[in-house]
């Protein structure tokens, strides 16, 4: 039997939800884990691995709300809008943050992260479409 995405699952809305909010859980673990100063696992490893599982997994459902129940013709326009979206928000975003990092501190930028990615999953709800 084969596995169905969590986007077909339980829809592109609650995914990038779930995915959005795991990623934020993630980061904020990290900023907490880098502020108390604790060992490599406990600060850095497993929130790092729920925030690379979270962010990476919202992907796909975004793309699916993003490109989905348009008609043939405008799909290529979506799928090059949101990868323009995507390539840029990846060269300003850790530009942003390593600035911000070199003024307030690491716990800051990670902090800032998992505020994004929070900011993020109550917007999924809102921007993308039932039935998604």
């Amino acid at each position: 039997m084969r596995s169905r995405s969590a986007s077909i699952r339980v829809g592109a809305r609650r995914a990038a939800l779930l995915c959005c909010a795991l990623g934020a859980a993630g980061f904020a673990g990290v900023a907490v884990g880098t502020g108390l100063h604790a060992s490599y696992p406990v600060s850095v490893l497993l929130p790092g691995a729920v925030l690379g599982f979270g962010a990476a997994a919202a992907f796909t459902p975004i793309t699916v709300a993003a490109t989905g129940g348009l008609p043939p013709e405008h799909s290529g326009l979506a799928a090059g809008l949101l990868n323009t979206v995507r390539q840029t928000s990846g060269a300003l975003g850790p530009a942003v943050l390593s600035t911000l990092a070199l003024a307030a501190g690491y716990t800051a930028a990670f902090a800032v992260s998992a505020g994004c990615l929070a900011v993020a999953a109550a917007a999924a709800p809102l921007l993308i479409p039932r039935g998604s």
